[in-house]
């Protein structure tokens, strides 16, 4: 189903879309490690509503039911205002997710947090890899290994060209 990502909301592996619970698009649910920082903000939030009529909505309506699209769209934009950030789409923070995780994860694994069936729509996260340590691990991966007790022959051939005579 078509919907637009700022109408819509996961919900216990269905989204909620304008009023409905429909399944992702592909039809899987799937897992993604909550952070940290995700689980402190949830517990924060949970002490502050308290209970709902659906208890489990983190972020309920006014009258603690389902929020609609457009009071997500509209509560979107306040935060943001608010946050003093520049103007996102909701859907901008799924590029965001995968632009962060691919430099800690590898791109298996930010494949299945995103549901992308093809590696190929993943690897276009790729770029946003930090290079660091990039170096080290060609110099370790082209380091002479050193032969038992003794010195290698592109030691010794170093070592005979920069000796001082």
């Amino acid at each position: 189903m078509g919907v637009p990502a700022t109408s819509a909301l996961a919900l216990d592996g269905c989204l909620y879309s304008l009023g409905t619970l429909t399944t992702p698009k592909s039809g899987l649910a799937r897992t993604v490690p909550m952070a940290d920082q995700v689980v402190s903000t949830l517990k924060a939030q949970k002490r502050r509503l308290g209970r709902t009529k659906r208890d489990g909505l983190v972020f309920p309506g006014e009258r603690g039911e389902y929020l609609d699209g457009s009071a997500l769209r509209r509560r979107y934009k306040k935060a943001l205002e608010k946050a003093k950030l520049r103007p996102l789409r909701f859907h901008d923070l799924r590029h965001t997710f995968g632009s962060i995780a691919i430099n800690q994860a590898t791109i298996v694994q930010v494949q299945a947090w995103m549901g992308h069936a093809d590696i190929d729509t993943t690897s276009k996260y790729l770029h946003h890899r930090s290079r660091t340590g990039a170096a080290r691990l060609l110099s370790a991966a082209f380091r002479p290994k050193p032969t038992r007790g003794a010195v290698s022959k592109a030691q010794q051939a170093v070592m005979s060209a920069t000796s001082v005579r």
